[in-house]
């Protein structure tokens, strides 16, 4: 699991519908790369880890992808497991 307040290296995923969004949350410090179709792929240094980060990546639900930090995607797909069961009942 990652520690809460650690700066790391930040690498996802997400399609183009979030460009905006994704500017003006990491702003000028993030690197944007056109992949295929709609989808980018963006690294942004010195992240700071936290839970409104993760929170924030889940609420974008299938327009994005976290790749790094690896702790960080593995809670994502906990919360993701964890909130699928409840429906799957």
């Amino acid at each position: 699991m990652f520690a809460s307040g650690q700066e790391v290296a930040l690498t996802f995923r997400f399609k183009g519908v979030l460009l905006r969004e994704i500017v003006s949350r990491f702003g000028n410090t993030i690197h944007v790369n056109k992949l295929k179709e709609d989808w980018y792929q963006a690294s942004v240094d010195h992240v700071l880890m936290n839970d409104g980060l993760k929170m924030w990546f889940l609420m974008q639900g299938a327009n994005v992808y976290v790749n790094e930090p690896v702790a960080l995607k593995e809670e994502i797909e906990q919360d993701l497991k964890k909130a699928l069961s409840l429906y799957q009942k």
